[in-house]
């Protein structure tokens, strides 16, 4: 068993993979015990109440996740006391709750969702007992829904009575894993080519550097990803690494030409 170490995250660390098991004390709301986070706060997630509300919302469920969760926001935006708007309103809730209750299981830890989370030693477990400050970025709080969300789980850590932890949002919202990986790159570094691998698109960048520090970062059009939950490709474990590989070569060579 791996020791968590911040500075170099594997798929172990993945918080997709952290089930909600129970929160002693906390009344969870029915559908999230047994969940893990992708199915909690994801971008799928967030696609998959739009479609269990499309009827309401107006919106074709045939889209695919990432025409739904661009849709969103216009959804938030449509007129107060309307359908559409009070059914964007529930999802905003439920997202945000769904984000309060993973938060509180990793500051917690809790035997139940220790015991959920075989992979981790006490290292991982340690390490969020000790965080106090926490930033939201990526493409679903990039828009209207970010503040909304960020509301929804400071009441439940004020529901749980956890006082000490503050939540911000990033100022550069879908562009935060691109910002966090050029920041990892050498001091003597002048030019970069980053990238996000999410599982609806793939997110690229140029980071331009002056005297070790990140001066710009030039985006790229995002690409569509071919292996969204494991839902492509070959099931064979070797296979699926080498398929994946060529995956990502093909999207560096995309890039840089």
């Amino acid at each position: 068993m791996e020791t968590f170490d911040p500075r170099h995250i594997g798929p172990t660390a993945s918080l997709n993979r952290v089930i909600v098991a129970d929160v002693p004390g906390i009344e969870i709301e029915e559908g999230v015990c047994g969940k893990t986070g992708y199915r909690l706060v994801s971008a799928k997630a967030l696609a998959n109440l739009m479609r269990d509300a499309a009827e309401t919302l107006g919106i074709d469920p045939a889209l695919d996740d990432d025409a739904l969760n661009r849709a969103f926001d216009a959804c938030l935006a449509a007129p107060d006391n309307s359908p559409v708007h009070e059914a964007a309103q529930q999802i905003a809730r439920q997202m945000g709750r769904n984000l309060g209750y993973l938060l509180l299981t990793l500051r917690r830890g809790d035997v139940a969702n220790r015991a959920a989370r075989p992979e981790w030693d006490d290292s991982y477990w340690a390490y969020w007992a000790g965080i106090r400050y926490i930033w939201l970025g990526g493409g679903i709080v990039s828009g209207r829904l970010g503040p909304m969300m960020r509301d929804h789980v400071l009441t439940v850590f004020a529901e749980a009575g956890l006082t000490d932890m503050q939540l911000w949002l990033s100022p550069y919202g879908s562009a935060l894993p691109l910002v966090g990986m050029a920041r990892q790159a050498p001091q003597e570094t002048k030019l970069a080519l980053v990238f996000d691998g999410g599982g609806t698109a793939i997110k690229r960048a140029l980071a331009l550097f002056g005297d070790g520090t990140l001066r710009q970062l030039l985006r790229f059009s995002s690409l569509t990803t071919q292996f969204d939950d494991g839902a492509a490709g070959p099931e064979n474990h070797v296979e699926r690494a080498w398929w994946l590989l060529d995956q990502i070569i093909d999207m560096i060579d995309q890039t840089r030409d």
